[in-house]
């Protein structure tokens, strides 16, 4: 079942790629945004990431915290999503030790059709799913390692049940209670950035302003 407002958050347990880790209770009462991504080798997620990256310190002036999760270990990270991680800008992927249980805990979804959609159809390859976009700059970009020429990364993608059908999840968190909890039903699709605008205590934002890298 799924996520609803006013649910408490469940725990987790996950580890950056300077090795710092962060639970739930970490948290506090401070709002967050998590964001549970598909494997790190995913063309459309580090184009949100990427995005996401260039309004860091806007949308988190006011104290909430962003917390993306990649569905990869440690290892799998280092070509592709971790690359875009600084000191200042930290990516997560689950405790070594915790059987990627953040993913089963905030419910994910998988859709066979939405991994379809998300890459066929024109309506969600241009707007919700961000294929071409995502495809451009993270997908077949040498300077990024070219996931889908990567052994690795066609690996993370096509051959493991993290990947396929794996949908992203977008959840937002206050005094350890779910606030919103959305779950894409293509592969690029997320919660509109307007809410998370308007949750951030933003004032004077463009409501729904795109991110761009």
């Amino acid at each position: 079942m799924s996520l609803k407002a006013g649910d408490a958050a469940p725990n987790f347990d996950i580890v950056d790629t300077n090795g710092n880790k962060l639970t739930l209770a970490d948290l506090g009462s401070q709002k967050a945004w998590l964001t549970l991504y598909r494997p790190s080798a995913c063309p459309m997620c580090n184009l949100q990431v990427s995005r996401i990256k260039k309004r860091y310190t806007e949308l988190t002036k006011n104290g909430m915290k962003i917390i993306q999760v990649f569905e990869s270990t440690p290892a799998e990270m280092k070509s592709f999503a971790g690359t875009q991680a600084t000191a200042e800008f930290p990516i997560y992927v689950p405790a070594p030790d915790s059987n990627f249980q953040i993913y089963t805990d905030y419910h994910r979804q998988r859709s066979c059709m939405g991994s379809a959609m998300g890459k066929a159809f024109p309506y969600h390859m241009c707007v919700d799913g961000k294929f071409w976009p995502g495809m451009a700059n993270f997908g077949a970009n040498p300077s990024f390692g070219c996931p889908l020429m990567n052994p690795s990364g066609f690996y993370q993608l096509m051959c493991t049940s993290r990947g396929l059908f794996t949908m992203p999840t977008d959840v937002l968190i206050e005094d350890g209670k779910v606030v919103n909890a959305f779950y894409g039903d293509t592969i690029g699709k997320h919660l509109d950035i307007s809410i998370v605008e308007e949750f951030a205590g933003i004032s004077g934002a463009v409501s729904g302003q795109e991110m761009t890298r």
